[in-house]
C-alpha cells in the first residue's frame, strides 16, 4: 500500500527531473491509492490527463498538490 510519504517523495523525484514523465503516469495509473492521499479533484485530474501532450518545463505542480489527511 502506497503511503502519503512513498507519494510526496515520488512527485518530488518527479519533479527534480529523476523520474520521466510517463514513468509518472503509470506509476498513478498503477496506485489507485492515490484516490485516498490526493484531494478528490486532483486525483481524477491525475487519472484523465492526456500524457502524451504535457509539456512540464517549469511547472511546479508539487506545490500545488493537496494531500488530504
Amino acid at each position: 500500500m502506497l503511503s502519503r510519504i512513498d507519494a510526496h517523495r515520488f512527485f518530488y523525484r518527479f519533479i527534480k527531473h529523476q523520474i520521466s514523465l510517463s514513468e509518472l503516469e503509470q506509476w498513478i495509473y498503477c496506485h489507485d491509492e492515490l484516490e485516498r492521499i490526493l484531494d478528490k479533484t486532483e486525483y481524477l485530474d491525475f487519472i484523465s490527463r492526456d500524457y502524451t501532450t504535457i509539456i512540464v518545463a517549469g511547472l511546479r505542480f508539487y506545490d500545488t498538490l493537496h494531500f488530504t489527511s
